[in-house]
Formats: C-alpha cells, sequence, structure tokens
C-alpha cells in the first residue's frame, strides 16, 4: 500500500499543467530542466539562491524535506525561468523556510523582483490550486519594499485565493556607499562610540588580543569555525537547533569567497565570533556571539566594529544588513528600520481551505477585539 507522500506525488504527477508552469518534486529536477542555474558567480540576495535553498532543505529543517514542491515557471523566451520553492504538509503548502531564513523569494538569478508581473504569481497560483495540499498556501518572510510582495498579493487573488498579509519581523539596515568607517563612527551615537574605546582599552590593558576575519576555504577555516562554536555554547545564545547547517553554510559561503568570520582572540582564546557574508555589494549579519564571562571587555562591540570597518573600507558594500531582530543594539548601528511580512492564501471552494480562511479570521478578530478591550482599560475576555 502506497503511503501519503507517495499518493500525493502520484496525483501531483497526474495533473495536466499550466501552460509555463511545472511542478516539480526535487532540486535534482530542478537543475536537470534549468542547467544554467548554478553555473554562474555568487550574487544577489543569498537568500533566494538555489544554493540556499538546497543546503536549507538538506540540513536545517527539523524533518527530511521529502515533500518539496518546486513550482518552476518557464516562460517564452526571452523571460528568464523562476522557481517557487515550497513544502508541502497536512495543513497545505509553505514556504521552503524557517527560524534560518532572513527573506523568502523564487529563485530566479539576475531577475529584478519587483519587475516579476502578477500574471506569473496568477499562473504559479493557478498551478497550486491544483495540488492536493493546494487549499492553504503560506509564504514568509518577504520584503515589501522591491514590490515582489504586493506582486504575489495580486496575482494570488486572480488565481482564486483569498490573500491575507501578516507581521514577520523587524530588519535594521545601513545604506553606506561611499562612506568611510571613521566618518561613520563619528556621526553614531556617542554611547555607541565609547563603548567601542572602552573595551579597546581593557583589551589593551589585559593582554595581547587581535581580531581575525576568515573569508576563504583554506586552513583558517577551520580553526576559526571551532572557535565560533565554541564562543556560541558558551554565550547568552540558546544551543544551535541545527548545528551542521550552521557549518555547511560557512563552508559554502567560504568556498564561493563570500564568507566573513570574525573572531576577537585574547591570548589565543576566543572571546567573541560572528558570521557575516558580503554578497554583491551588501553585507550581511547573521549570526552573532561572546563569551558571558567576557563581557566586561565589550568584545562583541569591538569585533562588531572591525568588521563594519572592513565592510566599509575594504569591501566597500553599498548596504550593511542586520536581517532580523528590533534589538535595541541594532538601531545604534543602523539607520532605516523595515519590517518584513507574510502571505497567507485560501482557496475557498475547497473545504480545507475555506474552514482553513474562517479559522484565521476569526482569530484576527479575536485578537482585534482583544487590544480593543486593552485599549479601552478593560480587562480583555
Amino acid at each position: 500500500m502506497a503511503n501519503q507522500g507517495q499518493t500525493d506525488r502520484e496525483t501531483d504527477s497526474a495533473q495536466p499543467p499550466i501552460a509555463g508552469v511545472r511542478v516539480l518534486p526535487s532540486f535534482a529536477a530542478l537543475r536537470t530542466a534549468v542547467p544554467s542555474w548554478g553555473r554562474g558567480e555568487a550574487q544577489g540576495d543569498l537568500f533566494l539562491d538555489l544554493s540556499w535553498f538546497e543546503l536549507l532543505a538538506a540540513h536545517g529543517l527539523e524533518h527530511a524535506a521529502a515533500d518539496l514542491r518546486l513550482a518552476l515557471v518557464q516562460p517564452p523566451v526571452p523571460a528568464a525561468p523562476l522557481c517557487l520553492p515550497l513544502l508541502a504538509a497536512a495543513g497545505g503548502l509553505h514556504s521552503l523556510s524557517n527560524y534560518y531564513s532572513c527573506a523568502y523569494g523564487p529563485i530566479a538569478p539576475g531577475a529584478d523582483m519587483g519587475r516579476l508581473a502578477p500574471d506569473t504569481w496568477r499562473a504559479v497560483g493557478r498551478a497550486l490550486r491544483r495540488l492536493p495540499q493546494g487549499a492553504t498556501l503560506r509564504l514568509q518572510p518577504l520584503a515589501e519594499e522591491d514590490g515582489l510582495l504586493q506582486a504575489q498579493a495580486t496575482g494570488l487573488r486572480a488565481a482564486g485565493y483569498w490573500v491575507d498579509r501578516f507581521f514577520c519581523f523587524v530588519n535594521w539596515s545601513l545604506p553606506c556607499a561611499g562612506l568611510d568607517f571613521d566618518t561613520y563612527l563619528r556621526g553614531r551615537h556617542s554611547r555607541l562610540r565609547h563603548n567601542i574605546e572602552r573595551g579597546r582599552r581593557r583589551l589593551d590593558r589585559c593582554a595581547a588580543w587581535g581580531v581575525e576575519i576568515c573569508q576563504a576555504d583554506d586552513a583558517r577555516l577551520q580553526p576559526c569555525l571551532d572557535d565560533y562554536e565554541a564562543v556560541y555554547a558558551a554565550s547568552w545564545k540558546q544551543s544551535e537547533a541545527r548545528p551542521e547547517f550552521i557549518r555547511q553554510l560557512v563552508r559554502l559561503l567560504a568556498r564561493e569567497g563570500s564568507l566573513r568570520l570574525g573572531v576577537l582572540r585574547v591570548d589565543g582564546r576566543a572571546l567573541a565570533a560572528q558570521l557575516w557574508w558580503v554578497r554583491d555589494g551588501r553585507a550581511c549579519i547573521y549570526k552573532l556571539a561572546y563569551r558571558e564571562d567576557a563581557a566586561r571587555f565589550s568584545a562583541g562591540s569591538v569585533l562588531s566594529a572591525s568588521l563594519f570597518r572592513h565592510a566599509m573600507d575594504v569591501d566597500r558594500v553599498r548596504e550593511i544588513d542586520y536581517l532580523s531582530g528590533d534589538d535595541a543594539y541594532k538601531r545604534e548601528w543602523m539607520s532605516h528600520r523595515r519590517e518584513r511580512w507574510g502571505l497567507v492564501a485560501f482557496d475557498p471552494w475547497r473545504p480545507a481551505g475555506l474552514a482553513a480562511a474562517l479559522r484565521h479570521h476569526a482569530g484576527g478578530a479575536w485578537r482585534r477585539l482583544g487590544a480593543a478591550f486593552n485599549r479601552s482599560g478593560v480587562p480583555a475576555p
């Protein structure tokens, strides 16, 4: 007797394809369908790169990614293909993303996300509605400023879905094209400057110290990765959910030359470590930690200053991005606040979709009612 996953895949393959859209079951099938992908230089947003999704599916999920649904759009030449990576579950289809993902969107090398027309997403939505799990769809996290979120919402509505959006998290960034580090630092709040200066003075007094920024897949990579993991384990952070994912990510970044793994050491002992990468003129700050027993040295701030300097004065990036989180310390370093959103879509013509839509909107109404009670000073029900 076939299991449910097999039955779903057989049902999927039995559906006639929507013109220009195919739903593929694996990344191997995707690479066969679009052999040119993955052969060029690393560019663009890592979170929208084929290599990212392959790595996440292989090492970053709590459960095996056996139920991939890769919606491949192959429009007529000269338009470029794109692929929306999804996972199928009992509750519907959802983006191939999780707590490791700070952005989500289609794999579309070289494409301008804002120019992907709603008609494209209408075709994708029509294809997804025909899948067994297509009664509901959840995509996150999405950027609003590039126009992709609005185009997806418009296209999915045109395909027959009921669509709503929800808040995911705050994103802080720093546009810095043509800005050198010393000029940047003079313009920041005195509290940040004094914290960095105080930390350096304390480090100078206690012992020999230095910062290493590992960038390549060479003999220094493994010692730096070991130091990063040791600092992370001794920090205030929760244990890494999928340690092998981080290891493989670091190696991937090192191979493509975009890695910026910074480690601050005192007498050879790592006190702070941060995982950055630089791609297409943009520096992304992904992971950072310092040993709790070394907080008096402000090692995290001193290391951040070294990496900011490297990004501005050596890499000459146009933007530095803290990716996710509204922490107070991120506001001290950054200048621009943005929000990341999600889309949820329901097929009202299928019982599962209609039931999920009613639950979703009922929950939203209940939360709004509770907020109204709170604003009025009356205890929420």
